[in-house]
Order: C-alpha cells, then structure tokens, then sequence
C-alpha cells in the first residue's frame, strides 16, 4: 500500500509556512532524507509561489491541493490548482547570459525544479493543473 498525505491551502503567499511545514513532517513519516525534505520544501515553495503569483489574473480565493505520497524507491509530490493553463515544463531551460547586461531577472525557477527533481510531470485536467514532482531515492 502506497502511503499518502494531503493538503489543501488558499491561493495566499500567507499559506506558504504551512505548506512547509506540512511537507517536511509528512516527507519525514514517509522516510525521507533531510536532503530530499529540502529538494521537496525548495521546489514545491517555487511552484506553489508561482501558481498564487500568476495563475489567478481574477481576484478571488482558490483552493491549491497538495499531495505526497511515497514508495519504497521514490517520493511523489502532486500540486493540483484551478488557474490559467500552464504547462511550466514547455518553458525551455534558461541559457547562460554572454555579461550581466544580457541577464534577464527571474525566470530561473523551473530551472531550479528540473535539477533537484529526478522526474517533472505536467497534466490538466477537468480544468485543472496537474505538477507532479518525483525524487527518487539516493
């Protein structure tokens, strides 16, 4: 039987602290090393940042569901949301500036996702976006 925690927070930064904290106590149960706690907190605040940032142009409160579950060689993180398609994954990987006068600001957070991550799914869904993030075991 595959193990599994879930969460359901607001579409507020606010939310971030207990999305942390629910995700470190949860990786723990499931056997996780203080390393891959930190691939999982780094990556999912980046993802679920975004997602509050820019996924709901309208105002309003939305529901962001999260979901870990774990195997004997692999943790799976899910991050479900009602916004605005995005498929983060199409973004294509971020290229070395020539000097600091050709950098762009931001835009490094999926870069950040796909090398601390060992698998990055994307899916939509009945209207909804589908993140998965897979870290397989060490």
């Amino acid at each position: 039987m595959i193990a599994t925690h879930r969460l359901v927070i607001s579409n507020q930064l606010s939310a971030l602290r207990e999305m942390s904290e629910w995700l470190a106590e949860s990786a723990r149960q499931l056997g996780a090393s203080e390393d891959q706690v930190f691939n999982f907190d780094l990556c999912a605040n980046e993802a679920v940042t975004n997602t509050i940032s820019y996924a709901y142009p309208e105002s309003g409160l939305h529901e962001i569901a999260l979901e870990l579950s774990g195997q004997p060689d692999h943790l799976t993180l899910t991050i479900e949301d009602d916004g605005i398609a995005y498929n983060p994954l199409e973004k294509p990987e971020h290229t070395q500036p020539a000097n600091l006068g050709e950098a762009e600001i931001g835009g490094l957070g999926i870069d950040l996702i796909r090398q601390f991550m060992s698998e990055c799914r994307y899916s939509r869904l009945q209207d909804k976006n589908r993140l998965t993030l897979i870290l397989h075991s060490s």
